[in-house]
């Protein structure tokens, strides 16, 4: 985003300051030229009401930016790696390997394109972590998480407006007129060997391991490692497919789950990926600070004078005195 001119580097400063009044101090010209030239647009008064309806209004708009983004990133996510997932269109049955590699690689692509307008969460169980460790607002938490599960929604459903529903469902129903059985495309249902609190944890623990790399990512220690940060998400996320797909879907993300739930009405234990990702949002968004928070800290005397550069879930870095009470634990 730009950043705001400095005070007297507009033209129209500079001319009204500099020329003189023909009818000396007050008096209705100057006042004129001071309402139209001395005070830009784009500079009015630090007290006016102009000026605060301005900061006001570029505050709103870069969370909605943010919020766009994150609705767009998990829309691409559901929608290519939704795609990914169906066998009509080539009539084959994809391997499970393609399909973990299909998610990894959206996922790593939408990082790309979004991380420096919002942070990339496209994850309510990222952003409550992220609230949790005070990285966001209530009011940013809120519009993120509206924003990524209306964004998981339209994804999916723009893939069922392009796919016919022959292809969309195929080898699934039997006949034209063939009811739906089983789960939808792309709906993530635990395996039927699994309990629901093991479904539970192994949503948990997939998440947890997504969680632990973000936490990684935002330490201010690993703050000269941010190379290919797209690559390292892709490819958790395409491991963990690997791994725990299988087992519960390998959602690790509520939104991600609720669109194609919404489209299908695929509700099948469809709390657990809810309850599995945001419980590990909850645990790591206090065990992380408390277990790997720095523990050198510099000498009473001088720990006033010593700055604390947080990175935030929004990707800027804020430098606070090591003194503050927010940033006790580096977060």
């Amino acid at each position: 985003m730009s950043q705001p001119a400095s005070a007297g580097s507009s033209p129209a400063v500079v001319s009204a300051a500099s020329t003189p009044s023909k009818g000396g101090g007050g008096s209705a010209v100057s006042k004129e030229m001071e309402a139209n030239q001395g005070i830009p647009p784009e500079q009015p008064r630090k007290d006016s009401l102009l000026s605060r309806t301005a900061v006001m209004d570029a505050s709103t708009r870069k969370l909605l930016s943010s919020g766009a983004a994150e609705a767009i990133g998990l829309g691409i996510i559901c929608f290519f790696g939704c795609m990914g997932t169906l066998n009509g269109p080539l009539g084959i049955a994809l391997p499970h390997i393609q399909v973990a590699l299909t998610f990894g690689l959206v996922v790593m692509v939408a990082i790309a394109c979004f991380a420096h307008i919002s942070g990339a969460h496209f994850n309510p169980a990222v952003t409550l972590m992220s609230l949790i460790m005070r990285l966001i607002d209530i009011k940013t938490a809120l519009v993120y998480f509206v924003s990524q599960c209306i964004g998981g929604t339209l994804g999916y459903g723009l893939l069922k407006v392009l796919t016919p529903t022959n292809l969309l469902y195929w080898g699934r129903a039997v006949g034209a007129n063939a009811t739906w059985e089983g789960p939808g495309p792309c709906c993530t249902v635990p395996h039927g060997g699994l309990s629901p609190a093991q479904a539970v944890l192994g949503e948990l623990l997939g998440t947890a391991a997504l969680l632990m790399l973000c936490c990684a990512v935002w330490d201010p220690r690993n703050a000269t490692n941010t190379d290919g940060i797209p690559l390292k998400f892709g490819l958790l996320i395409a491991g963990v497919a690997m791994c725990l797909g299988p087992y519960t879907g390998a959602s690790l993300n509520p939104a991600r789950s609720l669109g194609p739930a919404i489209w299908e009405g695929t509700w099948t234990h469809h709390w657990v990926y809810w309850v599995g990702p945001l419980s590990a949002a909850v645990l790591l968004g206090y065990g992380w600070p408390l277990l790997f928070s720095p523990v050198d800290e510099p000498a009473a005397k001088d720990k006033a004078d010593v700055p604390l550069t947080l990175v935030s879930g929004d990707g800027k870095r804020h430098s606070r005195l090591a003194d503050d009470d927010d940033a006790k634990l580096g977060y």
